[in-house]
């Protein structure tokens, strides 16, 4: 049997600020809690990103709230990663585009922010997004489409403009991140739903042998 290692962790810990610093998101309100879950394929001897998608997409379809929103980013001289785009807009499926910077330029690079309406749906957008978790520089699954907000810091020649993700946490939502180079997923918690780890588990496979640690980093 595969295994699910769930780590509890405090969202005002430094690695989980880092995180979100590097993902360029900007919560309002307070989370409460965040898991992060591993998954251990025991067939090859390690942990598999695909495992991950597999669990991701069985909690997903068990919280059974569409639409979800999953953003992650492309860019538009890369014929590969366009190439997808076009797959997930042949589904059809709205994909909303925002500009990315670097500096004070517009990138060629830009976010894509995909609705997915049904269990369908979602099973080909990970299918078609999944892995690029593991390189990508942003990967988000949300439960209401994120707001964006242009931040300049600096001045003259050493100004920098860039979208930031603005998510709101007073809606009571959680939303998700990829982990480890997509090996495993964080689920960060909010509202009543998520207060402790056994109502996580009701929407996790059931299929699976579960560990459940508590990480005491301040």
């Amino acid at each position: 049997m595969n295994e699910l290692t769930i780590f509890e962790i405090s969202f005002q810990t430094k690695s989980i600020q880092r995180k979100l610093q590097a993902y360029e998101i900007n919560v309002l309100g307070q989370m409460q809690i965040v898991y992060e879950v591993m998954c251990y394929d025991h067939a090859v001897g390690g942990y598999m990103s695909e495992l991950t998608e597999e669990v991701l997409y069985d909690a997903l379809v068990r919280y059974d709230r569409f639409p979800l929103y999953i953003t992650t980013n492309f860019d538009e001289i890369r014929e590969d990663e366009l190439h997808i785009l076009e797959r997930l807009k042949a589904r059809p499926l709205n994909c909303h585009k925002h500009p990315r910077y670097e500096g004070d330029q517009r990138r060629t690079g830009f976010y894509c922010c995909i609705e997915v309406l049904n269990a369908n749906d979602l099973h080909f957008v990970l299918s078609e997004t999944f892995f690029r978790a593991a390189w990508s520089e942003t990967f988000i699954i949300t439960f209401t489409r994120p707001a964006y907000q242009l931040k300049t810091s600096g001045k003259w020649i050493f100004k920098e403009a860039k979208f930031t993700h603005v998510l709101d946490a007073h809606d009571g939502l959680p939303f998700i991140l990829p982990s480890h180079d997509a090996l495993g997923f964080m689920w960060f918690a909010n509202g009543d739903a998520f207060k402790t780890v056994d109502q996580l588990k009701t929407i996790l496979p059931d299929s699976y042998e579960m560990d459940h640690i508590i990480d005491t980093e301040t």
